[in-house]
């Protein structure tokens, strides 16, 4: 599925940015997509889809009420810098796998 906005060197595209920051940060809150979305008055499935890139169009209102729920700024929800060192626990002998998209880098786990 194409996006809206391509890839540039170095940088995930703005949906991929919203999704993983959606579901990496609804995860580190403890929260289902059922749970998140009741909080923001939406359906889960509506949380699904964005996390799933499913949704291309998203209101801006959405945005502020996923923000304010997650306990971040609205930018933060398409910022990649959030991605290029965060750690992903693998759950595999205790290793972990680092999320590096930085330059010259292809996005994905190293």
């Amino acid at each position: 599925m194409k996006t809206a906005f391509p890839n540039q060197p170095g940088q995930l595209a703005l949906l991929d940015c919203l999704a993983c920051n959606l579901r990496r940060l609804r995860s580190d809150n403890g929260l289902s997509a059922e749970a998140l979305g009741a909080s923001i008055g939406v359906p889960g499935e509506q949380i699904d889809r964005i996390e799933e890139k499913r949704a291309i169009v998203v209101r801006i209102d959405l945005l502020e009420r996923l923000a304010d729920a997650l306990g971040v700024a609205a930018s933060d929800l398409f910022s990649d810098a959030a991605l290029k060192h965060s750690s992903v626990d693998r759950g595999f002998n205790g290793q972990r796998a680092e999320l590096n998209v930085g330059p010259g880098r292809k996005p994905g786990l190293y």
